[in-house]
């Protein structure tokens, strides 16, 4: 654990009072990358293409998606917004012949039957709600999408409540989704912690909602702060942070 602020080395005193974990989900909890390219691959076989014989299709995908996605962030692009331009994009390389929002549906349910999780993170997340704390899941992405794979995975009857951009009408960093999220765990700020991969979302979300966080990284050690929103802590990933806080 990467402590940057000094206010967590005394006696680890915040840590020590919270009770409440507001967690993303994508890249968090599950490995999103894995998720996507099986769900490409499947979405491929399903049109009867080859995916090998379009070089660099998975990685034009993502590049497309981490440009859209921040325009939901920015308010400035809806999600059914994002789901057709992305694939009108892709159309535009692959011959898929079909309605771009036929295409992403179809791509949506590949996505949900490939997500997974370890089994660590399961075991982690029982040992949290074990030992008192409570767990909501805050994310950005497709509600129904969304719901599903966390139901798949076993999270749903594990958290206390799941809550999407779509829920509130409004995509982190927005502070709205974590002041609802406390509102129904009856926690207040101090007692909370945000935990997630982003910056630009989870982190900045953290900040404007006056909320201690943990940005969920492995490149901590190349990251230059200035300019970005600036996490309270860093873990490798969210089970180092849970084991920390059970300590």
């Amino acid at each position: 654990m990467h402590f940057l602020t000094d206010k967590y080395l005394i006696h680890n005193y915040l840590i020590n009072q919270v009770r409440s974990l507001l967690v993303d989900f994508d890249d968090t909890l599950v490995d999103y990358k894995t998720c996507e390219n099986l769900a490409l691959n499947d979405l491929f076989s399903w049109y009867q293409l080859d995916i090998e014989q379009y070089p660099g299709i998975g990685k034009l995908y993502t590049d497309i998606n981490n440009k859209l996605w921040p325009l939901l962030e920015k308010g400035k692009m809806s999600i059914p917004e994002i789901r057709k331009r992305r694939f009108e994009i892709m159309s535009e390389k692959v011959p898929f012949n079909d309605d771009p929002l036929v295409i992403d549906s179809k791509y949506l349910k590949f996505f949900v039957k490939n997500t997974t999780i370890s089994n660590s993170t399961i075991s982690v997340i029982k040992s949290l709600k074990n030992a008192g704390y409570k767990i909501m899941i805050t994310t950005n992405g497709i509600r129904e999408v969304q719901r599903k794979r966390i139901n798949k995975v076993g999270l749903e009857s594990i958290v206390d409540g799941v809550i999407t951009s779509e829920d509130v009408e409004h995509a982190k960093p927005s502070p709205v989704m974590f002041e609802t999220a406390l509102r129904r765990l009856s926690s207040k700020n101090e007692e909370a912690f945000v935990v997630g991969d982003s910056l630009t979302s989870d982190i900045a979300g953290a900040n404007n909602a006056n909320i201690p966080s943990c940005w969920i990284t492995e490149k901590f050690d190349s990251i230059d702060f200035r300019g970005l929103p600036k996490p309270d802590t860093v873990s490798p990933n969210f089970e180092t942070f849970s084991n920390f806080i059970l300590e």
